[in-house]
């Protein structure tokens, strides 16, 4: 869109956050969508502090190993207690990622 700035990591994971809490569904349907519109748009060397880049890499491959691997359910089957598990997660980053000073 012409004027508007693309989002920056906090914004992006902002956007995340919106899917956890606003969405329709079971957490495991809102984590996915979590996932495909917010963190899976952020390029953590360019998005994110150096020293926050390894828990990301972390959070997002267990996401990522959660909903698309072969061999590990999918949305349908997810382990509920895992999607909020790791739901919980993605909060956490984000409270880190907004104390960091810009």
């Amino acid at each position: 869109m012409i004027g508007v700035p693309p989002a920056d990591g906090r914004q992006k994971l902002y956007n995340a956050l919106l899917a956890l809490a606003c969405e329709k569904g079971p957490v495991e349907e809102r984590l996915l969508t979590a996932l495909r519109l917010g963190l899976s748009q952020i390029d953590p060397q360019l998005d994110l502090p150096d020293d926050l880049q390894p828990e990301f890499h972390r959070l997002r491959g267990a996401l990522q190993q959660l909903y698309f691997l072969p061999g590990h359910p999918g949305p349908e089957a997810a382990v509920r207690q895992e999607a909020a598990k790791l739901a919980g997660r993605v909060v956490a980053f984000y409270d880190r990622l907004v104390r960091i000073k810009s």
